[in-house]
């Protein structure tokens, strides 16, 4: 199960991002940055013992999409045997980036980072 929560760096990124959606799951600060399981848990909640919302990955793709208009794409490419990713624009339908790796965990999360970056450069 611990596979289908986003990295603690992601979640701490999305985080920096404005991230405060209501998630499964939550990681303590450093330097223990331990998953935890939660019936439901936002950046907002909790003052007296912060931790930091562990989206689903889903969900943070989702939220990139959603708040970014940055929508990540990981696709197989048989030619190559290898998994890539396409980071897009929605509204303007521009390709911004385009990588290949041998598993699609990486692609999805080098993607993710990328997105997330991309995000931080707007702001």
């Amino acid at each position: 199960m611990k596979n289908q929560f986003v990295t603690y760096e992601i979640a701490l990124a999305l985080k920096e991002l404005g991230f405060n959606e209501a998630c499964l799951g939550a990681y303590y600060p450093e330097p223990d940055s331990e998953l935890i399981p939660c019936k439901w848990y936002n950046n907002n909640n909790h003052r007296l013992n912060p931790k930091i919302a562990a989206p689903l990955w889903q969900q943070a793709i989702d939220y990139l999409r959603e708040k970014h208009n940055l929508h990540v794409e990981i696709r197989y490419l048989d030619s190559v045997a290898k998994y890539g990713y396409i980071l897009t624009k929605i509204l303007e339908n521009d390709e911004i980036e385009e990588e290949y790796y041998f598993d699609y965990y990486e692609a999805r999360e080098v993607a993710t980072f990328k997105a997330i970056e991309i995000c931080k450069q707007k702001k």
